[in-house]
C-alpha cells in the first residue's frame, strides 16, 4: 500500500473513526493493528516474517541485557562489597551484555546484509572470476526488498544499543514494542525513531483535537503536492537527462545535476511531510527529518539538516563509538610516539569520518558508485574541516567579506556542491568527471532551444509549473525560519485558511501527475 494512493485514504478513512472511539488506553493495540495491516498490504507481505524475526530477537535480547543490569545492580545495592569487588562486576556485566549485544548486531545486520548485499558481492564476485578467464558465473538472487527493512533494523538496533549503554529500560511489553517498531507511517521511509522519543507517544492514548486533525491534512497535503506536482513531473526530464550523457551534455549536465537535487528533496521530503503528518493526525509528534538544508552554508552544515535522522543514528552509533575505540586510541600513541603530533590529532576523526561515510554509501545502495559517492562527501568535508584555519584568516583580512552577500554566496556554493556530489549517484565514477569537464568546456545557453529540449517530455507550461512549485516550496522553507507556517496560519482568519488550503487541494488535482503506468509509490527513498 503506497502512501500516496487511494488505498491510503481509504485506510485512513476506517483508522480514523475506529482509533478515536476506542478508549485512550487502548488506542495503541488499534495502531498495532493498523500497521501489521498496512504491511500486509505493501507488496511484500511475505516478507514479514523478517519484521518479525528483528522484532523478536531484538525484545527478548534486551530483555536479557536489561535482566543482567538488574541482577548486579540488586547484588550491588544489597551486598556489601569493595570498590575493587563491585568494579569486578561492572565490568562482568559490561561483558556479557556485549557478548548478547554481537548476537543481536551480528543476526539482525546479517539479514539486512544478506537481502541488500547479496547480488551486489555476487556481481563483484564474477567480475573477478570473468577477469581471471574462468567461464564460471553465480546466479543473481531474485529477491524482493522487504518493506522498510533498512528503517526498522537500524532503529532495533539503536534500542539494542541504548538498553547495553543504560540509557534506557527493555519494553516488557512485547506487543508493544512490535508497534514501536512496526509503527506504519514510518516503515515506507523513516525517520529512524529512539525508543526514548516515541515511547510516550504511541502509548499515551491522544484525546481528540480537531488541530491535530487539521495540521496533520495540511501537511499531508503540502507533501502531495511536492510529490506529485514538483517531484514527479521533474523526474520525466531529469531520467532522461541522466540517462543519456552522450545525448545531453553542456548545459544539460547543469539542468540534470541542480533537477536532480530538486527531484530528490521535493520527492524525499514531501514522502516525509506525508508520513509526519498521517502521525500528527493520531496525536503523534516523530522526530523531524529535513530542517531547510538548501540553506546550508557549509557541506557538513547540510548533512546536519538533511535526512538527520539518518546522519544522527550514524553519529552516535558509529562514529563517537569508533573515535574513541582501543584501535583510534592505538593509533593516536603510535603517531604520537613517531612525532607526528598533527596525525595523531586526527587519526580518530579521518577512521570514523571515513567509515561512517562508507557506511553511508553502501546504506544508499548495493553499488560502487554510491560507496563513491560517500567518499567524495567525506573527503569534502573533512578537506573544508582542515582549511578551517584558512578561512578565519581570509575574514580577519578581510572583514568586509561578511553579510548577506557573502552568506547567499555560501548557500548557492553548497548547494552546488551537493548537487555535484550526488551526480555519483546516476553517472560512472570516470562519467562524472567527464561530463563534469564537457560541462564547464561545452556550455552553450542557447542549446536549451535546440532539439534535444522537445524530447524532454515536459511542455512549456509544465516547466512554468515546476519553477513555481520549487520557487513556492523555497519561499515556505524561508517562512519556517521565524517559526511554524502553519501556527501561524492558524491565526489567520478562517477564510483565508480555507481559500489557501482549497488552492493547494487544487493544485495537487489538476496539477498533479497521474496516468497510465504511473507508479506513485515510486519514491527514491522508499526502498532503503
Amino acid at each position: 500500500m503506497s502512501i500516496v494512493s487511494q488505498h491510503y485514504f481509504i485506510f485512513w478513512a476506517l483508522l480514523l473513526p475506529l482509533y478515536y472511539f476506542t478508549a485512550e488506553a487502548s488506542r495503541w493495540k488499534v495502531l498495532l493493528f493498523a500497521s501489521f495491516v498496512f504491511y500486509l498490504f505493501s507488496g511484500t507481505s511475505f516478507y514479514i516474517v523478517f519484521i518479525l524475526l528483528t522484532t523478536l530477537s531484538t525484545f527478548f535480547l534486551g530483555k536479557w541485557i536489561d535482566c543482567m543490569a538488574e541482577e548486579t545492580k540488586y547484588k550491588l545495592h544489597t551486598e556489601v562489597l569493595e570498590n575493587k569487588e563491585k568494579k569486578r562486576l561492572k565490568k562482568e556485566l559490561k561483558k556479557k551484555q556485549g557478548r548478547i549485544l554481537l548476537i543481536g548486531l551480528f543476526f539482525n545486520f546479517g539479514i539486512l546484509a544478506i537481502l541488500k548485499y547479496t547480488n551486489f558481492v555476487i556481481e563483484n564476485v564474477n567480475a573477478l572470476l570473468y577477469q581471471n578467464g574462468s567461464e564460471q558465473q553465480f546466479s543473481m538472487m531474485n529477491w524482493i526488498f522487504p518493506l522498510g527493512i533498512s528503517y526498522y533494523t537500524f532503529q532495533a538496533m539503536g534500542y539494542l544499543i541504548d538498553l547495553y549503554r543504560g540509557k534506557s529500560s527493555a519494553e516488557k511489553s512485547l506487543p508493544r514494542f512490535a508497534l514501536f517498531l512496526c509503527f506504519f507511517p514510518q516503515l515506507s521511509f523513516g525517520p529512524i525513531s529512539r525508543y526514548s522519543e516515541l515511547n510516550q507517544e504511541l502509548f499515551t492514548g491522544h484525546s481528540f483535537d480537531f488541530k491535530n486533525i487539521r495540521f496533520g491534512a495540511s501537511r499531508i497535503l503540502w507533501g502531495f503536492f511536492k510529490k506529485l506536482v514538483i517531484a514527479d513531473r521533474l523526474s520525466i526530464a531529469i531520467s532522461l537527462i541522466t540517462s543519456d550523457p552522450e545525448t545531453f551534455n553542456g548545459i544539460y549536465v547543469l539542468v540534470g545535476m541542480i533537477g536532480f537535487t530538486l527531484q530528490m528533496y521535493a520527492d524525499f521530503s514531501g514522502g516525509m511531510d506525508i508520513v509526519l503528518g498521517s502521525a500528527e493526525l493520531l496525536g503523534i509528534c516523530l522526530p523531524e527529518n529535513f530542517n531547510r538544508p538548501f540553506f546550508s552554508k557549509s557541506l557538513a552544515e547540510f548533512w546536519r539538516r538533511w535526512h538527520m535522522t539518518l546522519m544522527q543514528w550514524f553519529r552516535d552509533y558509529i562514529f563517537y563509538p569508533l573515535s574513541g575505540s582501543r584501535f583510534c586510541i592505538s593509533g593516536m600513541n603510535f603517531f604520537s610516539s613517531k612525532k607526528l603530533p598533527f596525525l595523531a590529532s586526527r587519526f580518530p576523526i579521518y577512521v570514523a569520518s571515513i567509515s561512517v561515510w562508507f557506511i553511508t554509501g553502501l546504506w544508499h545502495g548495493a553499488s560502487w558508485k554510491y560507496i563513491a559517492w560517500g567518499l567524495v562527501n567525506c573527503f569534502v568535508i573533512l578537506l573544508s574541516q582542515e582549511m578551517t584555519p584558512l578561512y578565519r584568516a581570509f575574514h580577519k583580512h578581510f572583514p568586509k567579506c561578511r553579510g548577506r552577500v557573502y552568506d547567499a554566496f555560501q548557500v548557492i556554493r553548497t548547494f552546488l556542491l551537493f548537487s555535484f556530489i550526488e551526480m555519483f549517484e546516476y553517472y560512472s565514477f570516470v562519467n562524472v568527471f567527464r561530463m563534469s569537464f564537457n560541462m564547464l568546456t561545452n556550455f552553450h545557453i542557447q542549446d536549451l532551444y535546440d532539439e534535444r529540449f522537445s524530447t524532454l517530455g515536459l511542455s512549456l507550461s509544465d516547466w512554468i509549473v515546476v519553477f513555481l512549485g520549487v520557487l513556492l516550496m523555497l519561499y515556505i522553507s524561508l517562512l519556517q525560519r521565524k517559526g511554524s507556517v502553519r501556527e501561524r496560519l492558524s491565526k489567520k482568519p478562517e477564510a483565508l485558511r480555507f481559500t489557501l488550503y482549497f488552492l493547494l487541494f487544487l493544485s495537487v488535482l489538476l496539477l498533479g501527475i497521474y496516468g497510465q503506468g504511473y507508479d506513485a509509490g515510486s519514491f527514491i527513498y522508499n526502498q532503503f
